[in-house]
């Protein structure tokens, strides 16, 4: 392997189809998301509302049709960018150890992206500086369409209206900040004192 130049640790071209996996590990987004990460490109996305319902006819009857809805969505992309420099005694390292460099550069990089993806998302705000993105990038907390609930002290109650809201939708699986997991793990079981969610924050 080549010294590495003292002024900036060139990656790879396709590094970013090297950090896309180890981004998902660090970002509620996109471990929750069943879509391909789509790197470079603006799409319009096509939202089907299905409305179709089974129905009983007689021999020969008519039979009825159904439309289905169909709403866009255009995407749009943010760019998020890392930084990092190294010293001069990366370009004096052994090849092993430059490799290992590297490969901490990447995990480093993978979890701030990861991060940052969430930020961007559920907040529109720039992690690094944290403030708040220009309007034109849409989030979801605050925005039109957005399932809420109305958080009161019982967080078993919090809960269950967060499971009634859901009740129309199919979902994956579930998001909490570490904080609230937290919160969550300290409540017992009136009866034993035994913890009701052990093991959500470890």
């Amino acid at each position: 392997m080549a010294a590495a130049t003292t002024a900036k640790v060139k990656l790879p071209a396709d590094v970013v189809t090297t950090l896309l996996p180890k981004i998902q590990g660090n970002s509620t987004i996109a471990t929750l998301s069943p879509r391909k990460p789509q790197t470079f490109s603006e799409h319009e996305n096509i939202i089907f509302t299905p409305t179709a319902e089974a129905e009983v006819v007689e021999e020969g009857a008519t039979k009825s049709s159904y439309e289905v809805g169909t709403s866009f969505v255009q995407g749009v992309r943010v760019k998020l960018q890392t930084t990092t420099r190294v010293t001069e005694e990366l370009q004096w390292a052994d090849e092993d150890d430059q490799l290992e460099i590297i490969d901490n550069i990447q995990k480093d990089q993978a979890g701030a992206i990861g991060r940052a993806l969430d930020y961007v998302v559920y907040h529109g705000i720039n992690p690094a500086k944290k403030t708040a993105l220009a309007s034109s990038y849409p989030k979801l907390v605050g925005a039109t369409g957005v399932h809420t609930i109305t958080s009161v002290a019982d967080e078993l109650a919090n809960l269950n209206a967060m499971k009634r809201a859901l009740v129309d939708y199919e979902f994956n699986g579930i998001a909490l900040s570490r904080l609230y997991a937290c919160d969550l793990s300290e409540l017992r079981v009136p009866a034993t004192g035994a913890p009701l969610f052990p093991s959500i924050c470890t």
